[in-house]
């Protein structure tokens, strides 16, 4: 693949992220893609549209929803272990789960729990607060019946990742995760790594400030420490989780396990985004990754702007990181633009493979 990376790379990616960069649906840009044996970056712009620091590979970004395939990622490493059962009842793990009924650790993984609790209607709550109004939140549906995207049930994941294995999640990823992987994400870059360079997000009118280096969800900011958003990393490091991936999550996901995590599942009614998703990840979305992928394809972003996509067929990983909400949040047109930009991104690549 070295050959057909290298071609690509003076195929036109640049132009499609200097347009994108011109309309401003970001201010600047990185993609990386290849595999385990070679990989090409693009780097375009600067990290705000009024300073002089470029976009580049070492650039901490806010990965926001992305922080869910870490999340997923360990919930398998404890199924592999035999530490837990991907159809365990979640009242049986965690205290305060009560209200959950019968729902199992596969469906809060799946999106298929029925939990549609708005983290967002809780960030004036402090972290105690947020973890009990969100184990007292009951599923609005039936568990296992519709596919509703939520970030209440990836906060219960990392809860009960928590309990089993008696540590904080963010010690559990570094080291069933980031160590092995040598990647160097976190919750806190100022705080673990300052001086860094950090993408700017939000200028966020609630906490009145410019965030750079701060969580930029509301509830996992109050919580510091979330299964469902709040970590923040290179493309580098994106990258490598996305060669874990790409190799079957070899040696630490059992190959049975694996396959479970990638299939479509038996419910499919989405009522949101009109997904469909894996443990995980969304499947073969073909709408925001380009008519070229193989029906394998997992892929998630971020609504902070980064995306991380693998095709299992064909081999191939693909990052792109950017700070689409910097300065400011911006309405469904834009939004659509960046899906675009993805799309063309990606379509690029596969032309030539």
């Amino acid at each position: 693949m070295p050959n057909v990376l290298t071609l690509c790379k003076a195929q036109g990616l640049k132009e499609i992220l200097g347009k994108a960069i011109k309309e401003k649906v970001f201010p600047g840009a990185i993609v990386m893609y290849g595999n385990e044996k070679s990989k090409i970056s693009v780097s375009m712009g600067y990290l705000s549209y009024d300073c002089e620091t470029r976009a580049r590979t070492e650039v901490y970004y806010d990965i926001a929803s992305i922080t869910k395939i870490c999340t997923v990622t360990a919930i398998l490493m404890l199924v592999s272990e035999r530490k837990l059962c991907l159809d365990d009842k979640i009242r049986n793990i965690l205290d305060g789960g009560d209200f959950f009924s019968n729902i199992t650790v596969r469906q809060l993984a799946g999106h298929t729990s029925g939990l549609r609790l708005s983290l967002s209607s809780l960030r004036d709550k402090n972290k105690i607060q947020i973890t009990r109004e969100i184990l007292l939140a009951s599923p609005l549906t039936e568990p296992g019946k519709v596919t509703y995207y939520s970030d209440q049930g990836y906060c219960v994941l990392g809860m009960i990742i928590e309990k089993i294995e008696g540590k904080k999640l963010d010690e559990v990823f570094r080291e069933k995760i980031f160590s092995p992987l040598n990647i160097t994400a976190t919750f806190n870059p100022i705080r673990d790594f300052y001086p860094v360079k950090i993408a700017p997000t939000e200028n966020c009118k609630w906490r009145n400030l410019l965030l750079k280096g701060e969580i930029h969800d509301e509830a996992a900011w109050r919580m510091e420490i979330s299964g469902h958003a709040g970590l923040f990393c290179t493309a580098i490091d994106l990258f490598k989780l996305g060669v874990f991936w790409l190799s079957e999550g070899r040696p630490f996901i059992h190959p049975e396990i694996f396959s479970e995590s990638i299939k479509f599942p038996l419910v499919a009614n989405a009522t949101k985004h009109n997904d469909i998703y894996g443990l995980g990840w969304r499947l073969s979305d073909k709408r925001f990754n380009g008519k070229f992928i193989s029906n394998k394809t997992i892929s998630m972003e971020g609504f902070t702007g980064p995306s991380l996509m693998v095709d299992l067929e064909k081999g191939l990983v693909v990052v792109i990181m950017n700070n689409h909400i910097h300065p400011r949040r911006k309405n469904l047109e834009e939004l659509e633009k960046r899906a675009l930009v993805h799309q063309k991104i990606t379509e690029e690549i596969y032309k030539i493979i």
